[in-house]
């Protein structure tokens, strides 16, 4: 082998080694694509952090209401779900399970419905409220 031939097989390791990472990281729902056949509606390509359940704002009188969302398949969508409910003014804290299919979502009491369901249809995703 001359040396050519030792150079294009180092980079094809090398191509190897990171294919299979971002595989386990896709896989392992860290990528940041979701990997759905046909894409999933509100999977970000890449994700900036997500507030982690608190918009800052102190809450007057709390209120808790638990749904189900469906049309999540991953943890990109779980994040995209996160985002839209948390920037919906008057919610305080947010948890969604993609697996389960379910949110829950704290309020300060002045938010309705509608206003969920309105956030979740724009990320892509389906509120059962």
């Amino acid at each position: 082998m001359n040396p050519a031939d030792w150079i294009v097989l180092a980079i094809v390791a090398v191509l190897l080694v990171l294919a299979i990472l971002a595989t386990k990281k896709h896989f392992g729902g860290k990528g940041g694509c979701c990997g759905c056949s046909g894409g999933c509606a509100g999977c970000p390509g890449s994700c900036s952090a997500a507030p982690a359940g608190h918009s800052g704002q102190p809450a007057t009188s709390k209120a808790s209401k638990t749904f189900p969302v469906r049309g999540m398949k991953c943890d990109n969508c779980r994040r995209a779900v996160e985002q839209a409910l948390i920037a919906v003014p008057g919610v305080t804290m947010v948890n969604v399970d993609a697996k389960t299919g379910r949110a829950t979502v704290t309020t300060n009491g002045t938010v309705t419905d509608a206003q969920l369901a309105g956030a979740v249809t724009a990320a892509g995703y389906t509120a059962e409220l």
